[in-house]
């Protein structure tokens, strides 16, 4: 498997405005959507997390069907894991990557239940 890929070099400022400002659009379309899947109990914390799960699980899937493969997918995602693992106050690198295993585990195991109990759904952002 190849290695993370970092690089020194910077984009121009335009760009980089563009990609913050969609970034905060669909952010916050994530929201909504985890406004509308609300259940019981949840709190605004509840709705910000799932709104950015919801935004970073779209731009996943649209990388995915523009073509990249799965293995660039992932080493794409590792990049951006390691930039936020070095960027936190949660703990050492190491520690963090190994709790964003585990909870990614868990994570992937409750949407195979979700699938397999037919829940409904609205749409397929």
């Amino acid at each position: 498997m190849a290695d993370v890929v970092v690089t020194p070099v910077v984009a121009d400022a335009p760009i980089c405005e563009r990609i913050n400002q969609l970034g905060d659009e669909i952010i916050a379309a994530g929201r909504t959507i985890s406004v509308q899947m609300h259940m019981e109990g949840d709190t605004a914390e509840t709705y910000q997390i799932g709104g950015v799960s919801h935004a970073l699980q779209t731009v996943l899937q649209q990388a995915h069907r523009s073509g990249m493969t799965d293995h660039a997918l992932f080493v794409a995602f590792a990049t951006a894991v390691g930039y936020f693992a070095n960027a936190q106050a949660l703990g050492p690198i190491e520690t963090v990557c190994q709790q964003l295993g585990i909870k990614g585990a868990k994570a992937a195991r409750a949407a195979q239940a979700s699938l397999a109990a037919g829940f409904p759904t609205r749409g397929s952002a």
